[in-house]
């Protein structure tokens, strides 16, 4: 029994949902509950019994115990009717909530005869407001849904009526929210869970049901437990504190996270109407969005070609690494993040009548878009991002024929890519870790591990290297926003060849030459170019140093 009552008191369930246990201001008392379950009577009864009252005192009387028992010898028990009535505890410390002890004659029945226990927290009150449900994974492949559910009176209960909402639909707002490098937003339900941060995966993109994370897990800075609080009361509120910033290094599974602390920032909650959530907008003092100045487009497919090469090509096409390609011109992918609805954006097929619409706005032929408008500076992005298109196309040198891809992918949420090729539509660069790394090294030429390539090259070694906002005298500190991260792809095996070039000796059976990265993660190594035993699944993804390099 103290070790149940140790379980809750050490559990983010009862920090993070409860919030201060002495907080008579919280709107909420839910209580929690342990089930005893015995085939026999407890030879330490009268310790349980003081065991139940000094725990639970000490978590003002909010732990309800329900005691079951199976066999002939608890078919009556004194003291488990005692632990259910918690007998020692006093009312002084909150109110006490007593059960009845329950025999389970029939083991057959225990199922039944347990699964009935949440009747008695049941409420007799009528519901008015829907209840939205913890977010789940739908049945029918919809993804990650809220039920929104109401209870149906006529004189007294008779149903539940609900609807499905997807959960990237309602937090679409939040998940995409732009500001700066150092604002963010993040929504919470009634218990603190964190629906949506930007430490955790975008809705779109969980494929199995969630594991909850508490806010307070994630914003951990001195004096955010009492924003916390208030939104978990479903009230509204501004604090300046200083926070920390957490930026993935990369793969954040594999690479962390680095930190910036002593960050001032501006907490702004509000509670969601008609539902149990909050939001809170968090600005970075002095933090913004960086803005390109208004740029003229000209009427060319240099200026803009829409990647759905397969509704609409005026160009010639090959293959490229078996994808219907452009070599003649780059194409242009517009992500979610380029959407003022990014939800629509997921819900709609593009259409040719979307394509041409696309060509006349980015092309500087009209000045709205009136099916799925688009964020304001993105036809200037799309604008600026023309000459990588000018350079590719033009370039004579003997090493572009080796660089697999080149591409230019913006804050504002477009990518240009030549060669021009159709990209998936849940595409998008900035969740993508070489994106991530590259802003943690900013100022440097960055090199990822070799990854499986999403556009169908295979094992692929990206360089790239952030744009930051333009300065009038081209200085630059690593504090400026980024406005863009340009890359370029190569084969491992290039990548190799272009190692033992510059160092010869790699070349000689006397070395064996390697590179990693900053996490100790290698980019090249001699397996890696090796034939493998298994040619259909190299080993070279993800591979630490030491794993391949023992002794250093």
């Amino acid at each position: 029994m103290t070790a149940a009552f140790e379980l809750i008191k050490n559990s983010p369930l009862y920090g993070e949902m409860r919030g201060n246990i002495n907080n008579s201001t919280d709107k909420e008392r839910d209580d929690q509950v342990i089930i005893f379950l015995t085939d026999g009577v407890p030879s330490d009864g009268n310790s349980a019994l003081s065991v139940i009252r000094d725990q639970n005192h000490a978590l003002n009387n909010r732990v309800v115990v329900m005691t079951f028992g199976i066999g002939s010898s608890v078919k009556t028990s004194a003291i488990l009717t005692s632990m259910g009535k918690q007998d020692l505890n006093s009312v002084s410390y909150g109110p006490i909530r007593r059960t009845t002890y329950t025999w389970v004659s029939d083991l057959d029945n225990l199922r039944s005869n347990m699964a009935g226990f949440y009747s008695f927290f049941s409420s007799s009150e009528e519901i008015i407001d829907p209840i939205f449900s913890v977010p789940y994974q739908d049945a029918f492949g919809i993804g990650l849904v809220t039920s929104a559910c109401l209870p149906i009176y006529f004189g007294n209960l008779k149903g539940v009526a609900c609807v499905d909402i997807p959960v990237s639909e309602l937090l679409e707002d939040a998940t995409y929210f732009q500001q700066g490098e150092l604002s963010y937003a993040f929504i919470t339900d009634s218990r603190g869970r964190a629906l949506t941060h930007p430490l955790l995966p975008k809705p779109k993109d969980k494929g199995d049901d969630p594991i909850f994370v508490f806010a307070a897990d994630l914003e951990r800075s001195a004096g955010a437990e009492e924003i916390l609080a208030s939104m978990r009361r479903s009230e509204s509120g501004n604090k300046t504190i200083l926070s920390t910033r957490s930026f993935a290094r990369g793969d954040v599974n594999k690479e962390g996270v680095h930190t910036r602390s002593g960050v001032l920032s501006h907490y702004f909650w509000y509670p969601i109407g008609y539902n149990n959530f909050s939001v809170c907008i968090v600005v970075g003092d002095n933090d913004r969005q960086a803005r390109l100045n208004t740029l003229s487009a000209s009427n060319d497919a240099n200026t803009f070609t829409y990647h759905r090469l397969d509704l609409k090509n005026s160009g010639t096409t090959c293959k490229h690494f078996q994808r219907l390609a452009r070599k003649d011109t780059s194409t242009v992918m517009l992500t979610a993040t380029a959407f003022k609805d990014p939800y629509n954006y997921f819900e709609r097929n593009d259409s040719l009548s979307d394509v041409n619409a696309y060509e006349l706005y980015f092309r500087g032929q009209s000045n709205s878009l009136s099916s799925n408008p688009v964020k304001d500076n993105v036809r200037n992005s799309v604008v600026a991002t023309k000459v990588g298109n000018t350079f590719w196309t033009s370039s004579s040198n003997t090493a572009s024929s080796y660089v697999v891809w080149r591409a230019i992918g913006t804050i504002e949420g477009i990518m240009r890519v030549y060669p021009g090729v159709q990209l998936a539509k849940d595409y998008n660069h900035q969740l993508r870790p070489w994106w991530k790394r590259t802003l943690a090294n900013k100022g440097k030429n960055t090199v990822s591990a070799p990854y499986l390539d999403a556009w169908g090259a295979g094992y692929i070694i990206t360089l790239a290297y952030a744009i930051y906002e333009g300065r009038a005298n081209n200085q630059h500190t690593t504090n400026d926003q980024v406005v863009a991260i340009m890359s370029a792809d190569f084969s491992v095996t290039y990548f190799y060849g272009m190692l033992q070039e510059k160092f010869t000796d790699c070349r000689s059976s006397m070395y064996s030459c390697f590179v990693m990265d900053s996490s100790g993660y290698l980019v090249i190594h001699d397996d890696f170019v090796s034939v493998p035993s298994n040619p259909a699944k190299p080993f070279i993804e993800g591979i630490h140093l030491m794993v391949k390099v023992l002794v250093v």
